[in-house]
């Protein structure tokens, strides 16, 4: 089981959603922790991270295999999250 790390920012984005959106997006992390692989694959500006969607937000993340982490890096809805 991977260890979760989210990043301020993507704290600072959780906190302002309404209750019922911070359920859904809290249940799709505790599947990274499970398996972190089940997120897209990004490319180009965003190789090396990944997308998983919680409609219609998506989570972007990255893994370090290594010490066993995933680390959340930003969500938001996904008009705004790739820019």
């Amino acid at each position: 089981m991977y260890q979760i790390e989210i990043a301020d920012k993507a704290k600072k984005k959780f906190r302002k959603l309404p209750k019922s959106w911070q359920i859904k997006i809290g249940r799709a992390i505790n599947l990274l922790a499970i398996d972190p692989f089940i997120g897209k694959k990004l490319h180009g500006d965003y190789k090396g991270t990944y997308s998983l969607r919680a409609w219609p937000f998506r989570i972007m993340y990255s893994i370090d295999s290594h010490r066993i982490i995933v680390e959340v890096l930003d969500l938001g809805h996904r008009k705004d999250i790739y820019r």
